[in-house]
């Protein structure tokens, strides 16, 4: 464990390993809208770590999405999927970050009565 400037304890072996083994899941696929995944930010890893998202939710969500959103003016879109909601860089190729999809929206989504 390492302890960063403000006392904080940090491992930084977590974040290069996950990031590590994030690239090798992801570099290469292709989203359901054809934009091939050529890196992954450090951001996401970490994002995946704090909100405990599995690469294979990222992976379903850009392959198979319930929603892929418009591209917006900065070149990003979200793919909602059924865990993950995925935000990556069409112009790039860079998958950006993620966060847990909410039941609610899952479920508007596939079209089922929400309670």
């Amino acid at each position: 464990m390492l302890l960063a400037a403000d006392g904080i304890s940090t491992n930084t072996n977590i974040v290069e390993e996950t990031y590590e083994t994030a690239v090798e899941q992801m570099v290469g696929i292709k989203t359901s809208t054809g934009v091939q995944v050529y890196d992954v930010s450090t951001h996401i890893v970490e994002r995946m770590n704090e909100r405990q998202i599995a690469a294979s939710y990222i992976i379903d969500a850009l392959c198979n999405p319930l929603k892929p959103w418009v591209i917006r003016e900065d070149g990003s879109q979200q793919f909602i999927g059924e865990k993950a909601t995925v935000v990556i860089n069409v112009n790039t190729g860079e998958i950006v970050t993620v966060w847990a999809t909410k039941s609610k929206l899952t479920e508007k989504l596939r079209g089922e009565k929400i309670r």
